[in-house]
């Protein structure tokens, strides 16, 4: 076998975990000498890691709460499963798909990893690695794959039992590394004959590290609840439009558990029940605004509007699309949004619309706060 000794640890776990979100928390683990003593204290640097130590790393993420601790409720996603005691007590040539490494942690004995293609949950992963382990394909002892730790290519086995005929600790060997190779529940099921894959198995629940949650609807303190339930809202809704209320109670109760610590919030029902207000809030989302510019209405024949120019012409236009979709209600537009829109910088879209109120084209309703845009009734009927 070939080895891949010039792979290092951080390498390693940046080719594992290539696009994490800012929350989510890599646990690794360096202990010298025999590793069955003392706790294990995870770390977060993995330079950290001596190669003459014993180096390991769980391929899940984790949420960080002052404290790092590893715990399957700070678990966010699974990122791979491992398999334990391949070559020993599970034959090689059983691994009928190539793992995505293969790594010799004593003598003639592996550790098999399987990368997926997008992250687990904690119910997806249980069950996953359940399969393998009834199919004999892993130690049966191991733990399960959400806390679980595992090595590292760059460390050695400080295991007594497990050292060189001279005494000195086993080193680790990568011997197969394909970190672009990953694969779905449905294929790994597949391949090894396990049972179906069911499509309710696949939607257990949302999976933040696997859609991605957008900055903005991230909590970094006590009060920001609400503004990013808002958000969280409006981001899901673009997403989801035609989710029913168990797809919604999914999402909130995953974002719930993720950041309750920093919210400061233990009772799910008031997350719960504000966040089935923000969805109803939420008045557009990206589907409506393409809905709404496919096609823009003509522009109005106004004098005043020629001079202005084109680009306020065009961001009128988009404002009588918007008023036509909400009427009778008002309209919301940031500046930022509008400015998006209409080709301008941030600073262009507000003042052409405060050109627009001062013209009287349109009416402010409500002015913008930090988390809300300005709400807009149009009024061109009697002032063009």
């Amino acid at each position: 076998m070939a080895h891949y000794d010039q792979i290092s640890n951080a390498e390693f776990l940046a080719a594992i975990f290539p696009k994490l979100q800012t929350y989510e928390h890599i646990a690794i683990c360096s202990k010298a000498g025999d590793p069955s003593l003392g706790g294990w204290s995870p770390q977060a640097k993995s330079h950290k890691l001596p190669a003459t130590n014993n180096n390991y790393f769980i391929a899940s993420t984790f949420i960080k709460n002052g404290r790092f601790t590893v715990r399957k409720s700070n678990a966010i996603g699974c990122y791979a499963l491992i398999l334990d005691d391949v070559g020993t007590r599970v034959p090689l040539d059983r691994l009928i798909l190539a793992p995505s490494w293969l790594l010799e942690t004593s003598r003639s004995n592996y550790q098999a990893g399987y990368l997926i293609a997008s992250p687990l949950t904690a119910e997806q992963a249980d069950s996953l690695w359940q399969r393998f382990r009834d199919a004999g394909l892993t130690d049966p002892g191991a733990s399960g794959p959400m806390t679980r730790w595992t090595r590292l290519p760059q460390g050695v086995n400080g295991k007594p039992e497990r050292s060189n005929s001279d005494g000195s600790p086993f080193k680790s060997k990568l011997h197969e590394w394909r970190p672009q190779t990953r694969y779905t529940p449905s294929e790994l099921c597949e391949a090894f004959k396990f049972s179906v894959w069911t499509e309710e198995s696949q939607k257990m629940a949302f999976s933040p590290s696997s859609v991605g949650i957008p900055a903005n609807c991230i909590p970094h303190a006590v009060g920001q609840r609400n503004a990013c339930l808002f958000a969280l809202a409006r981001h899901f809704k673009s997403l989801e439009p035609q989710a029913d209320l168990k797809r919604q109670r999914e999402i909130c109760k995953a974002w719930h558990e993720i950041f309750s610590e920093v919210i400061g919030t233990k009772a799910f029902a008031l997350t719960w029940a504000d966040f089935k207000k923000s969805w109803v809030k939420v008045k557009y989302t990206v589907p409506i605004l393409e809905k709404c510019l496919t096609a823009l209405p003509p522009p109005p024949d106004i004098d005043r509007l020629r001079d202005y120019g084109s680009q306020a012409k065009h961001l009128l236009q988009i404002c009588i699309a918007l008023a036509r979709h909400h009427a009778p209600e008002p309209f919301f537009l940031s500046c930022r949004k509008a400015a998006e829109l209409a080709g301008l910088t941030h600073h262009e879209s507000a003042k052409i619309l405060g050109v627009f109120v001062d013209e009287g084209w349109l009416i402010v309703v409500t002015p913008h706060t930090t988390v809300r845009a300005t709400r807009y009734l149009l009024n061109l009927t009697t002032n063009s």
